[in-house]
């Protein structure tokens, strides 16, 4: 399996709902992923991260309103996320625009939400 940054997934994640992931980096040499995870916006929630709000329609898989949880980035190791995929923990969805991934990768340094040792993996 072949993943690039700009591609998504839905994974189970925590263990029991689905969550549309985009791949941000490869980080070739340690054969891992750094990958963002989308989340609905709720009014008023404190769990909301402003820093990169999608809109319906900017990615198929988005029709309302939602943001990336910075605060839930993942890196993962390429052969754990294959069995994840074989498992059918995670499934493909539609790759993201280059102009929207560029503006996930840019946003990471905006989010107050996101661990600061992960900020420049996001941004690579």
């Amino acid at each position: 399996m072949h993943l690039s940054p700009g591609d998504s997934f839905l994974f189970k994640f925590p263990h029991d709902d689905f969550h549309l992931f985009f791949v941000v980096t490869k980080i070739v040499e340690r054969q891992q992923y750094v990958c963002v995870m989308l989340s609905s916006w709720k009014e008023g929630s404190p769990l909301n991260d402003p820093a990169c709000i999608l809109e319906a329609g900017e990615h198929p898989f988005v029709t309302h309103k939602s943001y990336i949880a910075y605060k839930e980035t993942l890196v993962i190791g390429k052969r754990e996320l294959e069995k994840m995929f074989m498992d059918g923990r995670c499934k493909m969805r539609d790759p993201v625009d280059p102009d929207l991934l560029n503006r996930i990768k840019k946003s990471a340094s905006g989010s107050r939400k996101i661990p600061f040792t992960l900020i420049d993996l996001v941004a690579k």
